[in-house]
């Protein structure tokens, strides 16, 4: 699976794996979080959104379950 990169100051990449909708997330720290039971459509409305960090916030932080990789 390829990273996307994103044109953001508050998220540098993701992949997303839509069989099992897992969203992993690479912070400007470095830092790679797993996002559980994660829909297709937030990730495409992530993508879209014209502030990735926004978004982020408002639609993904504290509404899923994750762990942190590195």
């Amino acid at each position: 699976m390829i990273e996307t990169p994103m044109n953001s100051s508050a998220l540098l990449g993701f992949r997303y794996d839509p069989d099992h909708q897992l969203l992993w997330i690479r912070f400007p720290s470095g830092n790679i979080y797993v996002y559980h039971s994660v829909p297709a459509e937030t990730v495409e409305a992530l993508v879209a959104a014209p502030s990735h960090g926004q978004y982020f916030n408002s639609a993904i932080r504290g509404c899923f379950k994750f762990h942190r990789l590195s």
